[in-house]
């Protein structure tokens, strides 16, 4: 039976690996060109397996990976990917880390009827985002300007970002306005300080009326 071979037919097309004798120079010469594929069409790293999956022509490959799932993976593992993906949030989390978090579960499920396209993508991360950042995005109609899945993405980006800005100015003149009122009221307020030298000199006299000092006075003639 022949080797394999590794085919590629220019940039535009993802290289394909024959179905036949695989040996480690046919593989090698896979990964090379898959390496090339991926520097000249510029894949997000979430994206790249799924996108050259087409061009692995062997059923054996696919039957090895099967067998790694099996032996690897938990017998519930796709209800709980899908769980999973259908109720994550962004939380406490960054934009940046629940956009990672949420692409990285969907590309577990590849090829499976539970695995989300771009356009389900973009409604789950409207669904997890925070609601200020859900509103402004809504409000900015780029869900209908915008069809491509990646610049959809940077444009909510760049909405999150600005957003995050305004909150943490909002936050720091808050937090002047705070201090110079505080500092204000303070001032404002009269000294609770005692005139000790007065009392002292206040207290003495008394002591000397009580303990009959006046009786040395002497009367005038």
């Amino acid at each position: 039976m022949p080797s394999a071979t590794v085919e590629n037919c220019g940039m535009k097309h993802v290289p394909v690996l024959t179905k036949s004798v695989l040996t480690p120079h046919i593989l090698t010469i896979y990964e090379n060109t898959v390496l090339n594929h991926y520097k000249d069409k510029q894949y997000p790293e979430a994206d790249q397996v799924h996108k050259i999956l087409g061009g692995i022509e062997s059923k054996a490959t696919r039957f090895f990976m099967a067998e790694v799932c099996a032996e690897f993976l938990d017998s519930d593992w796709l209800e709980e990917a899908k769980q999973d993906l259908l109720v994550m949030v962004r939380g406490d989390s960054s934009f940046k880390e629940f956009i990672h978090s949420l692409e990285a579960t969907n590309l577990k499920l590849i090829q499976m009827t539970t695995h989300l396209s771009k356009d389900h993508l973009k409604q789950q991360l409207l669904v997890g985002m925070l609601k200020s950042l859900c509103i402004r995005v809504n409000t900015a109609k780029i869900n209908v300007t915008i069809r491509d899945y990646k610049l959809w993405k940077e444009e909510v980006r760049h909405i999150n970002d600005m957003l995050t800005t305004i909150h943490e100015e909002f936050a720091d003149t808050l937090k002047k306005a705070c201090v110079s009122t505080c500092t204000t009221s303070a001032l404002s307020k009269p000294s609770r300080k005692a005139n000790t030298s007065s009392n002292n000199a206040s207290t003495s006299l008394n002591n000397k009326l009580s303990a009959g000092g006046a009786s040395s006075v002497k009367p005038p003639p």
